[in-house]
């Protein structure tokens, strides 16, 4: 009897071991493929969600910011008076309120109320550059006409010398506020609101 020494599994030849290594790795590159493939795809639907809320993002952004820049009050208009103690009236308007302001270059605001019958706002101004004994009354008036929701036009008249008063015409009962800025010139901005429906009169 021959006797064989037995090493363990008889190796393939060489030449039949290639067909299996490259059947192998062939699975292996398809199943690899096809697994990055299914993660791609996975990545890709996630990638598309995130770009999709991106978009909508971004999209009512410019939306909000058109709305907001459409609601944004117009730019003041600049209305030159031609006269010495008020150099210029910006006016501009938005839903619901009017903005005033009046560039004050000699004078000083000393008095401020409302008028009834019809409605309107009144400011005193004191002229401060007027030396005694040159204190004449010129014939100063000023009518300016405004095409607003709330005012109708403003006058500024001589009352006196030396005394300028700044009348707003409104159309319908407001409530106003106001402040001064320093200059040169100094600076009177109003700013007027409707008053609310059954609200009592605070004067």
């Amino acid at each position: 009897m021959e006797m064989r020494r037995f090493d363990g599994p008889e190796s393939p030849a060489p030449a039949k071991i290639a067909p299996v290594v490259i059947i192998i790795m062939a699975a292996t590159m398809i199943g690899s493929t096809s697994g990055l493939f299914i993660a791609d795809r996975n990545a890709l639907l996630l990638l598309k969600k995130d770009i999709a809320s991106q978009l909508a993002g971004i999209r009512s952004y410019l939306f909000a910011t058109a709305d907001t820049a459409s609601a944004q009050p117009e730019a003041p208009k600049v209305i030159p008076t031609g006269l010495p103690s008020i150099v210029a009236i910006y006016y501009s308007c938005e839903p619901g309120s009017a903005h005033m302001a009046f560039d004050l270059e000699t004078a000083d605001l000393v008095g401020t109320g409302k008028l009834r019958s019809p409605d309107r706002i009144y400011f005193d101004l004191q002229d401060r550059s007027r030396k005694r004994g040159t204190l004449k009354r010129p014939n100063t008036q000023k009518a300016v006409s405004i095409d607003g929701n709330l005012l109708t036009g403003v006058r500024i008249s001589q009352r006196k010398p030396g005394a300028t008063r700044i009348v707003l015409d409104l159309k319908q009962t407001c409530d106003f506020t106001y402040q001064t800025s320093p200059g040169p010139p100094s600076r009177l901005t109003v700013e007027i609101r409707p008053r609310p429906a059954g609200a009592s009169a605070p004067d």
